[in-house]
């Protein structure tokens, strides 16, 4: 008998039914279930089942945002593909007469995760959990000794698959300087997991994905947004500990020791979470507490270790390859070290300062209310005057297509040749319009400027997008009106037109860079 003819939604007549609100299957009725090659939310379950309020993406934005007014950190690769759409966007209205071939991708991703040296079948994400999808190829040369017990690979998996406070991606991206791609690697916070903390997975990770930028000579972009070393506590010593008071009727006079009960004392001593001398007091058999370990890695001193060991990996990923960093919420601590180390910086004016420490410690250590926000230590006021911060920018989509200008000036790969965009109405061979006299602005003879009657006006719109440097000020001609940009006559300056990016502008006010 032949095979019923499925209906024109793909379905069998039999798959339309529903189930009651008990879970009971009727006759003719099914649960619901999705197309076997895809995977939906709500496989398996009752079609009567509520609708989940938020999926489980916005609650890891709303959690972003909420800590430290960012995005979640898989939402940047979106923002990456919107930055290029608008490059594409504005080098085909840069040149009306060209046919511009857009690729239809423009950026390519593919995860890089830790998996056991031993096992490279599946990707990990540096806690020992698998990524469920069995799809990891190892990338080879990136281990940084015969001693490591991970190796990194790329691995195909859904997005938020991560349990660490750490991602990296190897991208391929499609730019108008690089219409036929070019690599790059993402290293990036994620501040929904354990605040974005560093522990030895996140150290791990790190290294191995710098390392594999490194040995392939290509760029390697940082995305901060983070807490610092990790440092936790014991929750199960946490829950029983206690406290030989100097005088149980005033504990404002402080304690003698920390102990536990015996019973309890057995429960950690299995774990290892402890090491306690046995004593006797008031008739009670009790274990001092001598040191704290805790069952659980990544509590301690092992993570500053680490900290240490991707300075390291900074240090030398500045030295052979172009390393930029975009500071998109709070980075403290080791996070501060990697911006600085970095050396080259893109900073969000709002809800992402460079600090070491926070201000309510300062504040405890003072003795006094001086500081009212992390802000004052190291917002753009303070980072973008001393030469920390190149650029600043007033949201995230603002920051990646910083980065996407910024990447347009540097070779695909290391010792490679600089991209060239052709434009047109670019001849080389043209006279420098700009006539010093007397004061004047030294960004008009660098990129030259837009005139208008008898003012100087600045750049017209294209120009100063691609231009300009972040912050008040900067940019060639900066404070041009748009209506005076679109009647005004171009003014042409050393440089060709539209080529120039200043960045530290408020930094050495007196030197243009």
């Amino acid at each position: 008998e032949p095979e019923p003819k499925p209906d024109s939604d793909g379905l069998d007549g039999d798959d339309l039914g529903v189930s009651d609100s008990l879970g009971l299957t009727l006759p003719g009725m099914r649960r619901e279930q999705s197309a076997p090659s895809r995977r939906a939310e709500l496989d398996g379950k009752d079609v009567m089942s509520p609708y989940p309020v938020a999926t489980r993406f916005e609650r890891r934005r709303a959690l972003a945002a909420a800590i430290t007014d960012t995005l979640y950190v898989f939402d940047f690769l979106e923002l990456l593909n919107r930055a290029l759409e608008m490059e594409w966007n504005k080098f085909a209205r840069e040149n009306p007469s060209k046919a511009v071939r857009r690729p239809r991708r423009l950026v390519d991703s593919t995860e890089l995760v830790l998996a056991p040296r031993d096992s490279q079948a599946t990707g990990t994400d540096g806690a020992g959990r698998g990524d469920k999808s069995g799809a990891a190829t190892p990338a080879s040369g990136t281990g940084t000794g015969d001693d490591d017990d991970v190796v990194l690979v790329e691995a195909h998996r859904p997005p938020g698959s991560n349990t660490i406070a750490m991602v990296a991606w190897r991208l391929t991206l499609f730019t108008p300087e690089c219409p036929d791609g070019r690599d790059m690697v993402i290293i990036a916070n994620d501040i929904t997991v354990k605040a974005g903390s560093f522990g030895t997975a996140e150290d791990k990770l790190f290294e191995k994905a710098s390392a594999y930028a490194r040995e392939r000579g290509i760029p390697r972009l940082y995305i901060a947004a983070n807490s610092g070393a990790r440092i936790g506590l014991a929750e199960e010593v946490k829950k029983v500990f206690r406290a030989a008071w100097v005088d149980p009727q005033d504990v404002t006079k402080g304690f003698r020791y920390l102990y536990v009960t015996a019973e309890d004392y057995e429960a950690l001593k299995a774990t290892g979470s402890i090491n306690a001398q046995r004593v006797e007091e008031d008739g009670e058999v009790r274990y001092r507490i001598d040191d704290i370990i805790g069952k659980d890695p990544d509590l301690g001193v092992e993570n500053l270790r680490g900290s240490g060991t991707i300075a390291g990996e900074t240090s030398r990923a500045y030295s052979d390859i172009f390393t930029l960093t975009y500071v998109t919420g709070r980075s403290v601590g080791i996070g501060a070290y990697l911006v600085r180390l970095g050396q080259r910086t893109i900073q969000k004016a709002e809800s992402a300062p460079i600090l070491l420490t926070g201000y309510q410690a300062l504040n405890k250590l003072i003795g006094s209310s001086v500081y009212t926000s992390n802000q004052q230590l190291g917002g753009p006021k303070v980072m973008y005057a001393n030469g920390v911060t190149h650029e600043i920018v007033d949201n995230d989509l603002e920051g990646i297509s910083a980065v996407i200008k910024w990447l347009a000036y540097v070779p695909r790969f290391r010792g490679g040749p600089l991209p060239i965009l052709e434009r047109e109405n670019d001849v080389v061979d043209r006279p420098i319009a700009f006539k010093p006299s007397g004061a004047y602005d030294p960004r008009h003879l660098i990129a030259g400027y837009m005139k208008s009657g008898d003012a100087d006006a600045g750049e017209d719109d294209a120009d100063a997008e691609a231009t300009a440097g972040a912050g008040a000020g900067s940019g060639a001609g900066a404070g041009a009106g748009a209506g005076a940009a679109a009647t005004g006559e171009w003014v042409s300056g050393f440089f060709d037109r539209g080529s120039w990016r200043e960045s530290l502008a408020s930094w050495a006010r007196t030197v243009v860079v």
